[in-house]
């Protein structure tokens, strides 16, 4: 009876410290990671191929520090102020889309005699610049709605100054 329960009191030592060497291993490889991770961290902030050296090569550049303030104009690029190089690529997806759009633009035409660039970039919900209002068309009878090959555009003439 002494052997078994020597023994079992062996057993129970073993399991034991196969515990503590368990537990001991996960803890010791948890810091390591830590470790690693935080000098991984600090690598990033301070990586040795980098001079330690602070550059003052434009600090006496006038122009390294220039803000460019002049705006930004969300137009097309082939859009001119003048509007001599006035290019038509608004493209529709179904033809009375267009058709009603041209409508629309025929009728400013009756009442008012001209309608502006403003009120085409109006009618399909595109942002204008006050010099739209400057140049337009007087007579758009022989303008049609063509299909190409993403959908429909407004075959529209060049525009000229109205006032």
């Amino acid at each position: 009876m002494k052997s078994t329960f020597k023994t079992l009191i062996f057993i129970l030592l073993i399991i034991k410290l196969f515990d503590f060497v368990c537990e001991f291993m996960v803890n010791f490889f948890r810091i390591w990671k830590q470790k690693q991770e935080m000098k991984r961290v600090l690598d990033r902030y301070s990586d040795p191929r980098k001079p330690k050296v602070v550059s003052y090569k434009d600090y006496n550049n006038r122009n390294s520090h220039k803000v460019d303030w002049t705006p930004k104009i969300d137009r097309p690029s082939y859009l001119r102020p003048d509007y001599s190089g006035f290019r038509n690529k608004y493209k529709f997806d179904n033809r009375t889309e267009a058709e009603n759009i041209l409508i629309s633009l025929r009728e400013n035409i009756d009442v008012y005699g001209t309608t502006s660039l403003a009120d085409f970039y109006s009618l399909m919900d595109i942002e204008n610049q006050y010099s739209d209002n400057r140049y337009g068309w007087t007579d758009l009878k022989n303008t049609t709605v063509k299909w190409v090959e993403d959908g429909y555009m407004i075959n529209l003439p060049k525009p000229v100054p109205i006032n």
